[in-house]
């Protein structure tokens, strides 16, 4: 399946539920951002879905609380 047809965004659409299928829906039906592919679906979704940590952050955390 090419990964920038829109099958399969449908396709990734229905695998999703809760807050990331909100989220594709409104991915898919935003004027900007609809002609565009599973990739670039999945980069927006791991912006908005999972948080952005380094080993350099976590290891400022842990030396602060030791």
């Amino acid at each position: 399946m090419d990964l920038e047809s829109s099958y399969a965004m449908i396709w990734v659409g229905m695998h999703l539920k809760d807050g990331t299928k909100i989220l594709h829906i409104q991915f898919r039906a935003n004027e900007d951002t609809k002609h565009l592919g599973v990739e670039e679906n999945l980069k927006a979704l791991r912006q908005y879905c999972i948080p952005f940590t380094s080993k350099e952050t976590l290891w400022n955390e842990f030396q602060v609380i030791r």
